[in-house]
Protein backbone atom coordinates (compact mmCIF):
# COMPACT_ATOMS: atom_id res chain seq x y z
CA UNK A 1 0.00 0.00 0.00
CA UNK A 2 0.76 3.51 0.95
CA UNK A 3 3.33 2.46 3.47
CA UNK A 4 5.14 0.42 1.12
CA UNK A 5 5.40 2.72 -1.65
CA UNK A 6 6.48 5.66 1.12
CA UNK A 7 9.41 3.20 2.31
CA UNK A 8 10.26 2.33 -1.35
CA UNK A 9 10.70 6.02 -2.12
CA UNK A 10 12.41 6.94 0.50
CA UNK A 11 15.35 3.56 0.17
CA UNK A 12 15.44 4.50 -3.16
CA UNK A 13 16.15 8.51 -2.06
CA UNK A 14 19.11 6.92 0.50
CA UNK A 15 20.75 4.29 -2.10
CA UNK A 16 20.58 6.60 -5.16
CA UNK A 17 19.95 10.29 -4.15
CA UNK A 18 16.32 10.11 -5.90
CA UNK A 19 14.09 12.50 -5.25
CA UNK A 20 10.45 11.82 -4.70
CA UNK A 21 7.05 13.56 -4.46
CA UNK A 22 3.85 11.82 -3.33
CA UNK A 23 0.86 12.06 -1.36
CA UNK A 24 -0.89 9.16 0.91
CA UNK A 25 -3.10 9.03 3.55
CA UNK A 26 -2.39 8.31 7.06
CA UNK A 27 -4.20 7.70 10.38
CA UNK A 28 -4.21 10.40 12.92
CA UNK A 29 -4.09 9.99 16.17
CA UNK A 30 -7.54 10.37 16.88
CA UNK A 31 -8.35 7.80 14.14
CA UNK A 32 -9.29 10.30 11.55
CA UNK A 33 -8.03 9.89 7.82
CA UNK A 34 -5.70 12.54 6.64
CA UNK A 35 -3.94 13.39 3.88
CA UNK A 36 -0.21 14.03 3.65
CA UNK A 37 1.79 15.13 0.79
CA UNK A 38 5.78 14.80 1.14
CA UNK A 39 8.10 16.10 -1.31
CA UNK A 40 12.27 15.18 -0.71
CA UNK A 41 15.72 14.32 -1.46
CA UNK A 42 18.52 12.61 0.04
CA UNK A 43 21.42 14.44 0.01
CA UNK A 44 24.49 11.79 -0.14
CA UNK A 45 28.46 12.30 0.69
CA UNK A 46 31.24 11.30 -2.27
CA UNK A 47 31.05 7.50 -1.41
CA UNK A 48 27.02 7.74 -1.87
CA UNK A 49 26.29 7.54 1.88
CA UNK A 50 23.15 9.36 3.14
CA UNK A 51 24.04 12.41 4.98
CA UNK A 52 20.77 14.70 5.66
CA UNK A 53 17.27 14.28 3.93
CA UNK A 54 15.91 17.72 2.23
CA UNK A 55 11.97 17.84 1.97
CA UNK A 56 8.58 19.16 3.18
CA UNK A 57 5.79 17.30 4.69
CA UNK A 58 2.65 19.27 4.67
CA UNK A 59 -1.21 17.92 5.62
CA UNK A 60 -3.27 18.22 2.29
CA UNK A 61 -6.38 16.67 3.88
CA UNK A 62 -8.57 20.05 2.93
CA UNK A 63 -7.61 20.24 -0.79
CA UNK A 64 -7.93 15.89 -1.19
CA UNK A 65 -11.30 16.26 0.64
CA UNK A 66 -12.27 19.03 -2.09
CA UNK A 67 -11.21 16.98 -5.01
CA UNK A 68 -12.98 13.92 -3.65
CA UNK A 69 -16.32 15.98 -3.52
CA UNK A 70 -15.27 17.37 -7.16
CA UNK A 71 -14.93 14.48 -8.34
CA UNK A 72 -18.29 13.08 -7.17
CA UNK A 73 -20.33 15.90 -7.97
CA UNK A 74 -18.71 15.90 -11.48
CA UNK A 75 -20.16 12.00 -11.78
CA UNK A 76 -23.24 13.39 -10.33
CA UNK A 77 -23.33 15.82 -13.14
CA UNK A 78 -22.36 13.85 -15.81
CA UNK A 79 -25.25 10.62 -14.43
CA UNK A 80 -27.65 13.45 -14.72
CA UNK A 81 -26.57 14.85 -18.20
CA UNK A 82 -26.94 11.09 -19.29
CA UNK A 83 -30.50 10.86 -17.39
CA UNK A 84 -31.87 14.18 -19.31
CA UNK A 85 -30.66 13.01 -22.80
CA UNK A 86 -32.45 9.81 -22.30
CA UNK A 87 -35.55 11.63 -20.98
CA UNK A 88 -35.48 14.13 -23.94
CA UNK A 89 -35.23 10.85 -26.55
CA UNK A 90 -38.02 9.25 -24.93
CA UNK A 91 -40.27 12.47 -24.81
CA UNK A 92 -39.30 13.35 -28.48
CA UNK A 93 -40.48 9.92 -29.19
CA UNK A 94 -44.00 9.45 -27.42
CA UNK A 95 -44.33 13.03 -28.62
CA UNK A 96 -43.96 12.01 -32.19
CA UNK A 97 -45.99 8.68 -32.18
CA UNK A 98 -49.11 11.04 -31.95
CA UNK A 99 -48.40 13.67 -34.33
CA UNK A 100 -47.49 11.35 -36.71
CA UNK A 101 -51.10 9.77 -36.79
CA UNK A 102 -52.65 13.22 -36.66
CA UNK A 103 -50.07 14.11 -40.03
CA UNK A 104 -51.23 10.90 -41.70
CA UNK A 105 -55.34 11.34 -40.77
CA UNK A 106 -55.03 15.34 -41.75
CA UNK A 107 -52.96 14.74 -44.63
CA UNK A 108 -55.73 11.41 -45.92
CA UNK A 109 -58.32 14.10 -45.02
CA UNK A 110 -57.03 16.99 -47.27
CA UNK A 111 -56.84 14.62 -50.30
CA UNK A 112 -60.51 13.66 -49.73
CA UNK A 113 -59.33 10.35 -50.10
CA UNK A 114 -61.66 9.16 -47.28
CA UNK A 115 -65.27 7.59 -47.38
CA UNK A 116 -67.63 8.87 -44.90
CA UNK A 117 -66.95 6.30 -42.18
CA UNK A 118 -63.77 6.80 -42.73
CA UNK A 119 -63.66 10.15 -41.81
CA UNK A 120 -65.34 9.17 -38.78
CA UNK A 121 -62.50 7.33 -37.72
CA UNK A 122 -60.23 10.14 -39.11
CA UNK A 123 -61.10 12.28 -36.88
CA UNK A 124 -61.78 10.16 -33.53
CA UNK A 125 -58.39 8.98 -34.35
CA UNK A 126 -56.92 12.60 -34.66
CA UNK A 127 -58.68 13.90 -31.59
CA UNK A 128 -57.45 11.02 -29.56
CA UNK A 129 -53.46 11.48 -30.48
CA UNK A 130 -54.02 15.91 -29.96
CA UNK A 131 -55.76 14.72 -26.44
CA UNK A 132 -52.72 11.83 -25.76
CA UNK A 133 -50.16 14.61 -27.15
CA UNK A 134 -51.75 17.48 -25.10
CA UNK A 135 -51.59 14.93 -21.90
CA UNK A 136 -47.91 14.55 -22.47
CA UNK A 137 -47.40 17.87 -22.55
CA UNK A 138 -49.01 18.57 -19.58
CA UNK A 139 -47.06 15.27 -17.80
CA UNK A 140 -43.93 17.34 -18.96
CA UNK A 141 -44.98 21.28 -17.60
CA UNK A 142 -45.49 18.65 -14.34
CA UNK A 143 -42.16 17.51 -14.68
CA UNK A 144 -40.27 21.25 -14.88
CA UNK A 145 -42.98 22.48 -11.95
CA UNK A 146 -41.81 19.83 -9.78
CA UNK A 147 -38.05 20.53 -11.15
CA UNK A 148 -38.15 24.04 -10.32
CA UNK A 149 -39.83 23.43 -7.48
CA UNK A 150 -43.24 25.22 -8.36
CA UNK A 151 -45.76 21.92 -8.33
CA UNK A 152 -48.41 22.45 -5.88
CA UNK A 153 -49.77 19.45 -4.41
CA UNK A 154 -53.35 19.75 -2.79
CA UNK A 155 -54.67 17.22 -0.03
CA UNK A 156 -58.08 16.25 -0.07
CA UNK A 157 -60.23 13.34 1.58
CA UNK A 158 -61.07 10.57 -0.63
CA UNK A 159 -63.27 7.87 -0.48
CA UNK A 160 -61.31 4.92 -1.46
CA UNK A 161 -63.99 2.64 -2.71
CA UNK A 162 -64.71 5.42 -5.25
CA UNK A 163 -61.37 5.69 -6.16
CA UNK A 164 -60.96 1.99 -6.69
CA UNK A 165 -64.29 1.90 -8.55
CA UNK A 166 -62.99 3.98 -11.73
Amino acid sequence: GHREQFAKALDEGMRFGKSWDMTYPFRRLDGTIAFSHTVGRAVLDDRGVPVRLHGVVQDVTREESLKHDLSRAKDAAEAANRAKDFFLATLSHELKSPLTAILLWSQLMNRGALTPERMQTAIRTIEENALAQNQLINDLLDVSRIVSGKLVLENHLVEIRECLAK
